[in-house]
């Protein structure tokens, strides 16, 4: 009588993938570096003549979108996902004129510099939470996952200026909210390739608020990084 050895092949790493996956996964400090720019009603990109000093150069208007912390919860066998956070966003619109814009006053208008300049730029920044769907091709490996998401986001501005540098390096900054709309809210998306995203954002609610004219909305897209 001779003993037999029998092997069985088991699909035990599937199942500990599915079993032990996370339900919640949190990330911190992911980083998202775009361009900036706002178009009127109908994706319109020229301005009316009068506001000509405040349309933007996107090639050097940037943005930068820290999410100070970013949470994701399991909805349909981790291929679909809730995901929300809190985020910092830090925009720069750069201006080829050398009109600058007036702080303090209820209506948009602009003062010609005495020098010509260097750089002439609005900032301002915003705290925002972002609220999206995101579906992963595969859950079980995702930084060999493709994925994408899309939703919306509302924000609440904390800061602005503007600044100017002459070309012999003097710099003036000027702090006001420059009528720009306190809140705004939009529809967000991304996509990617396990770490590496692109995204998009584009605000519902237009740059100024009391429907002050140029009547624009703000856009921005880039590289996310996920790591």
């Amino acid at each position: 009588m001779h003993d037999q050895v029998q092997f069985y092949i088991s699909d035990c790493c599937d199942d500990y993938d599915d079993e032990y996956m996370k339900n919640v996964e949190t990330k911190f400090l992911l980083l998202d570096i775009g361009v900036n720019n706002y178009f009127a009603k109908g994706f319109q990109s020229d301005l009316a003549s009068q506001y000509d000093p405040m349309e933007p150069n996107p090639g050097k208007s940037w943005v930068v979108n820290i999410h100070a912390v970013n949470q994701r919860v399991n909805l349909i066998d981790h291929h679909l996902w809730l995901s929300y956070g809190i985020f910092f966003e830090f925009n720069s619109y750069k201006f080829n004129s050398d009109m600058v814009l007036v702080p303090n006053i209820d209506s948009v208008a602009f003062v010609q510099s005495d020098v010509s300049l260097k750089k002439n730029k609005l900032s301002c920044e915003y705290v925002g939470i972002p609220l999206m769907l995101r579906y992963e091709t595969n859950p079980a490996h995702m930084d060999e996952s493709f994925h994408i998401s899309a939703g919306g986001f509302g924000e609440y501005m904390i800061g602005a200026h503007t600044k100017v540098k002459t070309n012999d390096n003097a710099k003036l900054k000027a702090h006001d909210d420059f009528n720009l709309n306190r809140f705004r809210y939009g529809i967000t998306t991304r996509a990617g390739y396990g770490w590496v995203n692109v995204f998009a954002n584009f605000a519902l609610s237009e740059l100024l608020h009391g429907n002050l004219d140029p009547v624009v909305y703000p856009f921005s897209a880039g590289l996310a990084l996920e790591f």
